[in-house]
């Protein structure tokens, strides 16, 4: 459901919030990928397609609020097990670890690794 909100919320972005050309050309690279990566995420039903694809939408949402800012805080997280054992990123709103890789095997493995305001 939240992966749906996300792909909306791109599809039902103000371009008009864009006045620099190059925010504009970033963001048309951008969206794409962050919508196809939320719709893996909404439509499968498998969760290893789900957790591989998550990974994938984190990078592109992070890199997003990194070139665009944000006006929340955020937390992105980090376990180094994840993705076999190369270690995986995520957002969270909330500054405790609550791993999406792993579940309720190793909720709480990981750490925030940045704040971002």
């Amino acid at each position: 459901a939240e992966a749906s909100k996300v792909g909306n919320g791109v599809e039902n972005m103000n371009m008009e919030l864009l006045t620099d050309p190059k925010a504009h050309q970033v963001w048309r690279e951008l969206a794409p990928k962050i919508q196809n990566a939320s719709q893996v995420v909404a439509s499968s039903s498998g969760i290893e397609e789900q957790r591989n694809t998550f990974m994938n939408l984190s990078v592109h949402l992070t890199h997003a609020i990194e070139i665009f800012g944000i006006d929340q805080k955020v937390y992105n997280q980090f376990c180094p097990m994840a993705d076999d054992n190369r270690g995986a990123y995520w957002l969270s709103a909330d500054e405790k670890v609550q791993n999406p890789y792993f579940g309720s095997a190793m909720h709480s493995c990981g750490n925030v690794a940045e704040i971002i305001e």
